[in-house]
């Protein structure tokens, strides 16, 4: 769990990076639905990952990838709603509150343990045929998570432009 609750802050730093090249105006739409959500995606899931191809035999059941995977998403979540509703937007409607903390963990969390599934389906096939874990059979997962997490975001955008939630 440990290398969960560490994914989650490293991911919203890589998204504080990502978020700033935003600012600048490079394809911000692409940054926002792919570049970011596959970004975020990969180093929300960085820990398990990590954890299946260079040390599987810590890795005591596959449930546990899993279980990192969701944790480091709802962490991820947790800390870029504080960073967003209480640095980045001054005076936060109630709507978008109540969106980003419905929404939030739920995207993220959901994002990270698909990645954790894929690492965990790596892990249990390394161990079936007692090889190294294959980078290949996770990737089906990360792609996943990025596009149900770019959807979410594309979603925010446009409930955002229709000034649903501001």
């Amino acid at each position: 769990m440990a290398a969960a609750l560490v994914a989650g802050p490293f991911a919203v730093v890589s998204a504080l990076v990502l978020n700033s090249t935003t600012a600048l105006g490079f394809g911000a739409l692409a940054l926002v639905v792919v570049i970011g959500p596959l970004i975020e995606e990969l180093v929300k899931g960085a820990a398990a990952i990590h954890l299946v191809e260079r040390r599987p035999h810590l890795v005591p059941a596959g449930w546990v990838l899993i279980a990192i995977g969701l944790v480091s998403g709802l962490v991820f979540a947790a800390l870029e709603n504080v960073w967003y509703l209480v640095i980045v937007v001054d005076e936060p409607s109630r709507e978008l509150v109540i969106w980003r903390w419905v929404f939030g963990p739920l995207v993220h969390g959901s994002g990270s343990a698909l990645v954790g599934i894929g690492a965990a389906r790596a892990w249990r096939a390394a161990e079936a045929e007692r090889a190294w874990p294959d980078f290949a059979v996770i990737r089906p997962w990360i792609v996943a998570a990025a596009v149900v997490h770019g959807t979410a975001n594309a979603a925010s955008l446009v409930l955002s432009a229709l000034d649903v939630i501001e």
